[in-house]
């Protein structure tokens, strides 16, 4: 039946979205605060794909934990917090790439990116840490 079969991949799934949810924070967070010391168009590059992999790993392995105890999440003001953090966060991303991001291999000849690069990923580092603590707390709250 589908109740066992989530009981016996409900523990797989967690793995494959926190793992896929490290990924995604840690290159997120390191571009966000421009912690390389290569040129900010180069880092970008590099780490371009490892957030893509990880929000797409995060995304899919996140969807099947949630079909698995939608109703209860719903009714959770964590779960609700964190949905409202993700928006945020895919419309920082889109602002971001649609705008801000057209300019940046202007950065590397300047010794900071520009104060709309800086609040993107202000924005970014403090949406995703909502997430994240939201999420956490939904595990305390729900069952």
């Amino acid at each position: 039946s589908i109740t066992s079969t989530m009981v016996f991949s409900e523990p797989i799934l967690s793995r494959k979205f926190s793992i896929s949810a490290t990924i995604l924070i840690d290159a997120s967070f390191c571009a966000s605060v421009r912690v390389a010391a290569s040129v900010a168009s180069l880092m970008y590059r590099r780490l371009m794909p490892w957030m893509f992999t990880g929000f797409a790993i995060m995304f899919i392995s996140g969807f099947m934990l949630l079909a698995g105890f939608a109703t209860n999440a719903y009714g959770n003001v964590y779960f609700r917090i964190k949905i409202i953090a993700m928006v945020l966060a895919a419309v920082n991303a889109f602002l971001y790439h649609r705008f801000t991001e057209r300019r940046i291999v202007q950065w590397d000849d300047v010794p900071g990116p520009p104060t709309a690069a800086r609040m993107a990923g202000l924005v970014s580092i403090s949406v995703w840490m909502t997430v994240i603590l939201a999420g956490r707390m939904m595990s305390y709250t729900m069952f």
